[in-house]
């Protein structure tokens, strides 16, 4: 044989074995990422779901594999078995794998409760190190023990992860169907229309990591109906959420918008638009808000389905959490909640804010909390509204008679506050402005004793009805 030839055999028989060879370490690899992905997703400080590798089996072209998923949803624990298929066949310039999943609602044991849900989802590992994953599925309906049920239309989502960098996700569904069942027999159904969402996060290992999060949802429309009666249609609405990283602590932001809407059953409901409700959780301690999110996860691998005892197990969690929390001076802000109807607009803002300064955390096990939020809490509230909104709201509780009556009662109290001082009096608006403290409170910078008497617990009684100056008619 010559020596081109063998040299030809040389290099045919390295490209070879580099073939053979290749698929065995991606399959390696994978495996240490399956691994990876899980023990990231049990350490993330934010994410409720828990995951447990059950089974791994390598090949050398495919490998096969079964995570064990638990996902709360409200006071229930969905639990999902998720086999993977990994083709371990690299494509050059194309992909080092592709892994197929099939999803099954599984019980406590991880035995089936049915057949896979009927979706297709599937990974692609690109060769720049970037994992894409996508899911679609035609109609997936889920239905729990007490009779509720979600049906889900024309679901098409989009993944992108790549270490280092936050996840990015993209999703849709056609329709959405939710019915659940009510007391005295009575039935809840919640009909929405197109949904988009949108946004990006990234894990958080521990208090010191930087913690990102933004998301995004629009929905065409969301009709209520109880017992097949129309309640409530919305049209436009949209939600944003995020997370400000401050160091050792977070805020949290939402907005919510509504560009639409009819409140009540056809024939008597009341119109509203660009109904407006913005709120925030500001200085979240981190490390506080982690430990309290480890233990309510594993609340339900010991208390399983046990409502009663999952509710007072978070409630003990956070109990236990409530001094690095409360040492924070956090606050819960109303930002602004508004609507407008034919008869006038509503606007609204609120805060309460917890002062932790000097906070120690034997003084909340030997304070108690009622005494802390006694001495500590503050807080206010404004309000405005058009008159018109008080009297129509009185109009429809009614019929004839019986609603010109409740008409002028509320068109009498508002006299009667006015002249008490609770009320500003703006000739078709009415206004109010309240506080409070440790050292008391007030309603349109009219002080009120008998609650600041209150609020440092001495108080025997409290007024019916606060001695504050009259006000004027502006």
């Amino acid at each position: 044989m010559g020596r081109k030839a063998l040299m030809a055999a040389a290099a045919a028989a390295l490209t070879l074995a580099g073939v053979l060879a290749a698929p065995v370490m991606v399959g390696v690899r994978t495996e240490e990422k399956i691994r990876q992905d899980i023990d990231q997703l049990e350490r993330d400080k934010t994410s409720t779901v828990s995951a447990r590798l059950e089974q791994y089996d390598r090949g050398w072209f495919a490998s096969s594999a079964r995570v064990l998923y638990s996902v709360p949803l409200g006071d229930q624990l969905a639990r999902l078995a998720v086999d993977y298929r990994v083709n371990q066949l690299p494509i050059p310039f194309q992909r080092w794998t592709r892994t197929d999943y099939t999803v099954t609602p599984v019980d406590a044991a991880g035995k089936p409760l049915g057949d896979p849900l009927p979706l297709t989802a599937y990974s692609i590992k690109n060769f720049l190190g970037g994992l894409d994953t996508f899911v679609d599925s035609a109609e997936l309906n889920w239905r729990e023990v007490d009779g509720s049920a979600l049906t889900l239309n024309g679901l098409n989502a989009e993944f992108h992860s790549e270490d280092g960098k936050p996840m990015q996700y993209r999703a849709s569904v056609g329709g959405l169907t939710l019915r659940a069942p009510l007391p005295e027999g009575r039935q809840l159904a919640m009909l929405a229309g197109k949904l988009t969402a949108e946004g990006r996060s990234s894990p958080a290992f521990a208090a010191s990591d930087v913690w990102q999060m933004e998301a995004s949802q629009r929905l065409d429309s969301l009709e209520i109906q109880i017992n097949g009666q129309s309640m409530a249609r919305f049209g436009k609405l949209s939600m944003d959420a995020a997370l400000q990283d401050k160091g050792a602590l977070m805020d949290a932001l939402y907005h919510s918008r509504i560009g639409e809407g009819q409140l009540g059953a056809a024939g008597q409901a009341v119109s509203i638009s660009d109904l407006r409700l913005d709120f925030s959780l500001i200085n979240l301690d981190k490390q506080g808000y982690a430990d309290w999110q480890t233990r309510t996860r594993q609340l339900y691998s010991v208390y399983g389905q046990d409502q009663q005892a999952l509710a007072q197990g978070q409630l003990d969690g956070l109990m236990q959490s409530a001094p690095r929390l409360l040492a924070a001076s956090p606050a819960f802000r109303l930002d602004q909640l508004s609507f407008t109807t034919a008869n006038g607009a509503l606007h609204a803002s609120m805060e309460l804010r917890f002062d932790g300064s000097g906070l120690q955390a034997a003084s909340v096990v030997s304070a108690g909390l009622p005494a802390l939020m006694r001495d500590r809490l503050a807080g206010r509230a404004a309000l405005q509204l058009d008159k018109r909104l008080l009297t129509q709201a009185a109009a429809m509780a009614g019929e004839g008679a019986s609603a010109a009556a409740m008409t002028q009662a509320v068109e009498s109290g508002m006299q009667q506050a006015v002249r008490q001082g609770w009320v500003n009096d703006g000739g078709d608006k009415i206004s109010t402005d309240a506080s409070f403290s440790r050292d008391g409170a007030s309603i349109n910078g009219h002080p009120m004793p008998d609650m600041a008497r209150l609020l440092r617990g001495t108080a025997s009684t409290v007024a019916a009805e606060p001695a504050l100056p009259a006000a004027s008619n502006n």
